[in-house]
């Protein structure tokens, strides 16, 4: 008579206890993916700053070279760096989206692994409650 309530006991046990285990790995993957999207998003400031500064360089060393062969930096010459810019900047931008993009992906993930935590949970009590139910309610 006891036998099936100390078998149903320790399948609710081992139920739970797996459902912590893998809650505990789902928090683990939330973190992960919380600090994937922290450091995407430095990874894009720090390539950004970077594509700045070789901008200017870029531009800079054009408008150096024109000056020093005696071209003026007005009409094609001038579109011409104006142009560059631009073009630099839409590049920049796409690099900054595209980045975005990715860091917001990470915080899906992580936003989903912290949901599939809490349901492992959750489950895991409903999964150690069964057994029970089912030992005490079994004709004897």
């Amino acid at each position: 008579m006891c036998s099936p309530i100390i078998g149903a006991v320790v399948s609710a046990a081992g139920t739970l206890f797996s459902a912590v285990q893998q809650s505990g790995a789902s928090r683990a993957q939330a973190r992960i993916a919380r600090n994937n999207a922290i450091v995407e998003r430095r990874r894009n400031e720090s390539e950004t700053r970077r594509a700045r500064q070789l901008q200017t360089r870029r531009i800079s060393s054009r408008r150096v070279r024109a000056l020093a062969s005696g071209i003026a930096i007005e009409g094609s010459p001038a579109e011409v760096i104006v142009r560059d810019i631009g073009d630099s900047e839409l590049d920049i931008r796409a690099r900054r989206f595209d980045s975005e993009v990715r860091a917001r992906n990470e915080e899906a993930r992580a936003s989903l692994a912290s949901s599939r935590a809490s349901s492992q949970i959750v489950g895991g009590a409903f999964g150690a409650i069964t057994p029970l139910i089912r030992s005490v309610s079994q004709p004897r």
